[in-house]
């Protein structure tokens, strides 16, 4: 079985952007296809992800919770690639809280099928 583990959201990225830096990405969300479009409407709602790791420590699923506890994204998925899942990060586990790999998969299989 994979291992779970719990990540805060990073405070910075609930920061807005300067005027001109939010422009610009409109203006090539316009122009480029959306490959999470999920995750654009709600990255900032984040306050903390479970994320499966597989054998490597790389993320192979990823959940992104609110602050009420509400699992509100995940990936991958048929129409959102993620921000762990898409990355390419290798995690130290003994740097993370471990979470129930039984709960995720509930959680998963409740919102995702």
């Amino acid at each position: 079985m994979n291992m779970i583990i719990k990540v805060t959201a990073d405070r910075r990225q609930k920061v807005r952007e300067n005027f001109f830096l939010t422009a610009l990405v409109n203006a090539l969300k316009n122009l480029i296809p959306a490959s999470s479009p999920d995750y654009e409407i709600n990255i900032l709602n984040v306050e903390y992800w479970l994320i499966e790791l597989d054998e490597n420590f790389r993320a192979n699923r990823e959940i992104g919770f609110n602050d009420n506890d509400e699992a509100i994204l995940f990936a991958p998925s048929d129409k959102n690639l993620g921000v762990y899942t898409d990355s390419g990060i290798k995690f130290n586990p003994d740097l993370y809280d471990k979470s129930n790999p039984d709960l995720f998969d509930i959680i998963w299989k409740k919102n995702t099928c």
